[in-house]
């Protein structure tokens, strides 16, 4: 079970991050992510505190991924 929450977890993110390359930010809605990340309503706010959270850690996750390609990149 905690491995499908997680995976929620995560694919609520994916989604978001696939937005984000395809929309301005201000153009996302939550509708479009749960339908993106075929993801309940109460799934989002299960992980989330609200819609910004998600965003928030949304920047988070893609921060870390651009820092460890940049750390690819130097090593090379």
């Amino acid at each position: 079970m905690a491995h499908e929450s997680n995976e929620t977890r995560q694919n609520l993110i994916q989604a978001t991050s696939e937005l984000m390359d395809l929309h301005a930010i201000e153009d996302i809605s939550a509708a479009m992510i749960l339908e993106r990340a075929d993801a309940s309503k109460s799934s989002m706010y299960h992980f989330f505190e609200d819609f910004g959270d998600l965003l928030d850690e949304t920047y988070v996750v893609r921060f870390g991924e651009n820092v460890k390609e940049s750390i690819v990149v130097i090593e090379k």
